[in-house]
């Protein structure tokens, strides 16, 4: 049986000084361990954070093998706390960046997941608000990723080097991800979205056009694909 508390352990003991970091040293040397948090990726937002680790075989009767499991943090009197956590199937070959895709509709990105949707209101009765993470892997083709908030705001991602790693904590209930080649040239963008709230009750209209779902079957992704390129914001 998968040891969530070892695992939990060693988030809580080196999940911190990966966001001070901001970048996860690798590829690790095994032999890998069941249990044991591998960090993967990583995501600074202001207070808020990401890392998403490899776990082996954390659900073998679900789908055996390495799983990736995002973790978000909270900076809180300048120490970071984790909090809650999203996971999925992943490649089986975590450690290294893929060439090609697996497991994707697009070439520019693979492995794509979205955690669920969140309300982080501080007090009953106050406005909702929305948290979203999202996960996955950029191929070696793609150079850079950024994401765009609800509110237009757009920032570049973390992608880690050796195994193409990205992961983000997001404000709202959606956000675009779009893609970049060396050049600067968009591959690609969709909305990632989670959740029975409707795209209309989102403002998703006019930011994309509704796809097949991503993933592996395992909790796939919601996503609406760019039908051209977006406006520069």
């Amino acid at each position: 049986m998968f040891d969530w508390q070892l695992f939990g352990d060693d988030v809580r003991k080196h999940g911190p000084a990966l966001l001070a970091a901001g970048v996860v040293p690798g590829p690790p040397e095994g032999p890998f361990v069941e249990g044991r948090a591998y960090p993967l990726g990583v995501d600074i937002d202001g207070s808020t954070g990401a890392v998403s680790y490899a776990a082996l075989n954390p659900y073998p009767d679900t789908a055996p093998g390495w799983w990736c499991v995002a973790v978000r943090f909270t900076l809180v009197d300048g120490v970071w706390h984790d909090g809650d956590q999203d996971d999925n199937s992943t490649t089986q070959q975590p450690f290294v960046r893929p060439v090609e895709i697996e497991n994707s509709t697009s070439a520019w990105f693979d492995w794509h997941s979205n955690g669920g949707l969140g309300d982080y209101s501080e007090r009953i009765g106050d406005p909702p608000r929305y948290r979203h993470m999202f996960f996955g892997i950029a191929p070696a083709g793609t150079a850079r990723l950024t994401v765009t908030d609800e509110t237009a705001r757009a920032r570049d991602l973390t992608v880690t080097p050796w195994c193409g790693a990205y992961v983000a904590t997001v404000e709202g209930a959606f956000s675009r991800l779009t893609g970049y080649d060396g050049n600067g040239q968009q591959l690609g963008s969709f909305v990632c979205f989670d959740g029975p709230t409707s795209e209309s009750d989102l403002g998703l209209s006019g930011m994309g056009e509704p796809v097949e779902r991503l993933g592996n079957g395992v909790g796939e992704p919601i996503v609406s694909r760019q039908s051209s390129p977006p406006a520069d914001d």
